[in-house]
C-alpha cells in the first residue's frame, strides 16, 4: 500500500539539509560558515550512511528480500557518506578541530541510534475505529462471520469464498488483494509463512479480490498500467475456485510465482489446465464470479479505498504489507490469541 512514511519524510529532510550545507562549503564562503556547514555534513554523513546500512540489513536479514531500487539508493547514500567523512577538513590547521568533529560524529551516532530504536519498537498500525466484530457462529458448513465497517454490515460464510487453509479454522481473517499489486504479492509470501507457523486448524484466510481497476472498482479513479487486466485476473482465480475448489491453492501458488506484469492469457491457460477448459469457461462467465468481485470491491469501498493489501479480523485492521513476517506474527498472536504450532 502506498502511504506516507515517517522514515521517508526524515530521509527527505536529511537530504535537503545536506544539500543546503553543501551550498556553503565552497571557497567563496566565509571560514566560519564553511566550518559550520562541514560540521552539519559530518553529522548527516553518520546518520545517512549508518541508516543506509541499517535498512539494507533489515532487507537482507529480516525481510529476506532485497528491493533493487532501495539497494541502489542505499549504496549511493553509503558512498556519499564515506566521501564526506574522508573529505571533511578535520585536524590541525583545518577548518574543524578534532574535538568538534568528534562531537558532531557522536551526535550523528545518537540520532542514528534513535532512528534504529524507533523503527525496532514500531508496531504495525491497527485501525480499530473502522470496524466492529459482531459475531462468528463457529465451525461448520453454515458458519457465519459478521462485522460492521463504517456503518456497512457484512456477513461472510468462509465456506462460500476462496479460503487459504480451512474455513473451519479457529480464527478467520480476511484478505483484500489484487494479483498485480506488488505489496499484495509480498504480503502473500508472509501469509505462506503464517500458515506454516500456525497451521490451518488455527487460522484460515478468506481471499477477497478487490481489483485496482476502475472498470470493475468505482473507488479507483485512474487505470495504472500494471492493473489493466486486474478485473479479468480476479475472475480467473475465482473461476478456478468455482469450477474445482481443490485446485484453487494450486492456481494461487502459480500466479504469485509469475513475474509482473502478469499475462491474462497465461493465467487462463493455467486455469484451464487445472480444472478443464469447459468447466473454467462456464465458471468465468457465471454471475457467481461477478458477484464475488463485486463483494470484494464493496468491502474495499467501505474501508475507505485505503489501498491494498488489507488484512482484517473483527475490529482489527492491518493495512498494507507489514515490514517483516515477525511483525505480522506478533500482531496475529496478540490480537487473535493464536500460538505457533509445537
Amino acid at each position: 500500500m502506498i502511504a506516507a512514511s515517517p522514515v521517508g519524510a526524515l530521509a527527505v529532510a536529511a537530504y535537503v539539509a545536506l544539500l543546503g550545507a553543501l551550498l556553503h562549503v565552497g571557497p567563496s564562503a566565509p571560514a566560519a560558515r564553511r566550518a559550520g556547514a562541514w560540521s552539519v555534513l559530518l553529522t548527516l554523513a553518520v546518520v545517512l550512511g549508518g541508516g543506509a546500512l541499517w535498512f539494507t540489513g533489515v532487507q537482507v536479514f529480516i525481510i529476506k528480500k532485497l528491493c533493487i531500487w532501495c539497494a541502489v539508493a542505499h549504496t549511493l547514500g553509503i558512498i556519499l557518506s564515506a566521501a564526506l567523512l574522508i573529505l571533511a577538513p578535520v585536524g590541525g590547521g583545518m577548518l574543524i578541530r578534532l574535538g568538534r568533529a568528534g562531537v558532531m560524529i557522536a551526535l550523528g551516532l545518537v540520532l542514528l541510534g534513535a532512528l534504529v530504536a524507533g523503527q525496532s519498537l514500531q508496531r504495525l498500525p491497527l485501525h480499530e475505529t473502522r470496524m466492529t466484530g459482531d459475531f462468528d457462529t463457529g465451525p461448520g458448513p453454515d458458519r457465519q462471520i459478521g462485522f460492521t465497517v463504517n456503518q456497512g454490515q457484512f456477513v461472510f460464510n468462509p465456506h462460500q469464498h476462496p479460503t487459504l487453509g480451512s474455513p473451519d479454522a479457529k480464527r478467520i481473517i480476511f484478505y483484500l488483494f489484487d494479483y498485480a499489486c506488488p505489496h499484495c504479492r509480498e504480503l502473500h509470501e508472509q501469509l505462506d509463512l503464517v500458515r506454516q507457523r500456525y497451521g490451518d486448524e488455527q487460522l484460515g484466510i478468506v481471499a477477497l479480490p478487490a481489483p485496482y481497476n476502475p472498470n470493475c472498482n468505482p473507488a479507483i479513479e485512474f487505470l495504472e498500467r500494471n492493473f489493466v487486466d486486474s478485473c479479468d485476473l480476479a475472475k480467473v482465480g475465482l473461476a478456478v475456485w468455482h469450477a474445482d475448489r481443490s485446485q484453487y491453492e494450486a492456481f494461487d501458488r502459480w500466479i504469485y510465482a509469475q513475474p509482473l506484469p502478469l499475462s491474462l492469457a497465461a493465467a487462463r491457460d493455467k486455469a484451464r489446465s487445472l480444472v478443464g477448459a469447459e468447466a473454467f469457461d462456464q465458471a468465468e462467465a457465471s454471475d457467481a464470479v461477478a458477484e464475488h468481485v463485486t463483494r470484494g470491491v464493496t468491502l474495499f469501498q467501505h474501508i475507505g479505498a485505503a489501498g491494498l493489501p488489507q488484512l482484517f479480523y473483527g475490529a482489527v485492521t492491518l493495512p498494507g504489507r507489514p515490514e517483516s513476517p515477525q511483525v505480522l506474527f506478533e500482531v496475529l498472536e496478540r490480537e487473535l490469541g493464536i500460538a505457533p504450532r509445537p
